[in-house]
């Protein structure tokens, strides 16, 4: 079979950058991103991040094969900025907007008491209580048991 390796997809070999640029000589304030070791996933977050800026005129994205795990990005501006600067602002905004989704899903999954997330060595584990609303028939009474877990 001629597809590669599973760890191909993830791991950058010696040498390789993650990510590198070259200037566009065609159009002005234009240059084009490659990211190693990515797909579409990445690629239309960024892109969608740099259209949210009023200076980037253009900004697009592609894979070029399937079988080949890397993403160009191709971002234009206004003379305001460089691409650049758009760039590692989206990135920027990108890694707090991750940073926040994952914050409000640990706080969601704790408050349900599935979360069973990795604590740092000084951190104790928190202590919930649940209540079981799994009622219990006894002589004709229903008793709610009270549990409490540590997560």
């Amino acid at each position: 079979m001629n597809a590669p390796q599973a760890f191909e997809s993830f791991m950058l070999f010696p040498g390789e950058e993650k990510i590198s640029y070259t200037r566009d000589t065609k159009v002005p304030n234009s240059i084009n991103f490659t990211i190693m070791k990515e797909d579409h996933t990445l690629g239309n977050m960024i892109k969608y991040q740099l259209l949210k800026n009023k200076d980037v005129l253009f900004a697009g994205y592609r894979v070029p094969h399937p079988l080949e795990h890397r993403v160009d990005i191709r971002v234009q501006t206004t003379p305001r900025t460089t691409p650049i600067k758009a760039f590692l602002q989206a990135l920027r905004e990108l890694q707090e907007e991750v940073t926040s989704l994952h914050a409000q899903f640990v706080k969601e999954a704790e408050w349900i008491g599935r979360y069973d997330g990795e604590y740092d060595s000084d951190d104790e584990p928190a202590k919930t209580e649940k209540t079981d609303y799994g009622a219990k028939e006894e002589q004709g009474e229903y008793k709610i048991k009270q549990e409490t877990q540590y997560l």
